[in-house]
């Protein structure tokens, strides 16, 4: 599949399709204060992530398979490098070792090395971007389902499909074809955030533009839904505890993986369960994502309190018995003196 970025800042558009790459990241939260949407470090790290998911279809198994899809995995590592380059003296501190993960994965990339090195090393220069630089990535609310149903259907359905099967006679007359979000293939190393990039600084090459005309909160409202349209009519099992970070930045494979170490009976159905419910589920009314956060904190911590103070009465129980104790023993030894 042919996904180029626009590395120039692209004029809004809402009306065309919505073509999205995958990769398998899994970012730590992001810092509450981050960059405008667009800025060249949220591009870096939407390079990095193009990079992960897409190297494994032009190397396998040490051998180019598409000469095209690899020249331009290669063009993309040393735009990645030159971006970094560019964006270290804006930092707030040395970017040597974002310097130094970037260059690993342009070495790898250009050795070719397995996909799955390629993508660790993408996974841990995307990390390092994303600390040093303070981006957010995972949104400020959770996704409204009925506000993604409704620019779902005005802006990407007349390509995409209203099921998200790309089974549309506009998107029978594009190349490339738009993506098929029900297809597994895709779907397993696609995560909203790599979602929301692509509607970010859109497609060159294809017939998707930038959706910067949209609001960052209906670019993840959008985001999310794609990944809920590749789970319609499958068995889901929930709920799940996931947090909204992950649910932004893990792929289906990762998820999948981590609820797998954590002893899901069927993480393939807890996964369908995050994506179609557990995204959209409502904080209680009033509460935002971050005081969601904060009372969470609170939260453990008076419990935390309770515990050493619940603790505390047992100390204190326990010298008190400890004292009638001994009172009562020298009340028996003076008796027996008389």
């Amino acid at each position: 599949m042919k996904f180029i970025f626009n590395m120039a800042p692209a004029a809004a558009a809402v009306g065309a399709c919505l073509a999205l790459s995958a990769c398998g990241a899994a970012p730590p939260a992001a810092a509450p204060a981050s960059p405008r949407d667009g800025s060249d470090a949220h591009r870096l790290v939407a390079l990095l992530d193009y990079v992960a998911g897409d190297y494994p279809r032009a190397v396998r198994d040490g051998t180019v398979v598409s000469p095209a899809e690899y020249e331009e995995q290669v063009h993309f590592v040393g735009e990645a490098r030159s971006m970094a380059a560019g964006l270290a003296p804006t930092a707030a501190a040395p970017a040597d070792a974002l310097l130094a993960l970037v260059a690993d994965v342009e070495s790898r990339v250009r050795g070719r090395a397995a996909a799955a090195e390629v993508a660790q090393a993408c996974r841990a220069a995307r990390d390092e971007a994303v600390q040093l630089f303070g981006l957010r990535t995972m949104p400020t609310r959770r996704p409204s389902l009925a506000d993604a149903r409704g620019d779902y259907a005005q802006s990407c359905a007349v390509c995409h499909g209203a099921g998200g099967d790309a089974d549309t006679e506009r998107a029978a007359a594009l190349d490339p074809p738009p993506t098929r979000f029900r297809d597994p293939a895709r779907r397993d190393d696609l995560s909203p955030f790599r979602a929301y990039n692509a509607l970010t600084f859109g497609v060159a090459g294809t017939a998707m533009p930038s959706f910067d005309g949209l609001s960052p909160a209906e670019r993840w409202d959008l985001a999310f839904y794609v990944l809920r349209l590749g789970h319609e009519d499958e068995a889901e099992r929930g709920p799940v505890t996931v947090t909204l970070a992950d649910m932004a930045t893990r792929t289906d494979r990762e998820m999948k993986e981590a609820l797998r170490r954590e002893g899901a009976a069927d993480p393939a159905a807890a996964v369908a369960w995050v994506r179609r419910e557990g995204a959209f589920l409502e904080a209680p009314t009033g509460v935002g994502i971050d005081r969601t956060i904060a009372i969470g904190w609170l939260e453990g911590r008076q419990r935390f309190q309770g515990r050493r103070r619940s603790q505390g009465r047992r100390r204190v129980q326990a010298r008190r018995f400890d004292a009638r104790q001994r009172s009562c023993g020298r009340r028996i030894n003076s008796r027996q003196r008389l």
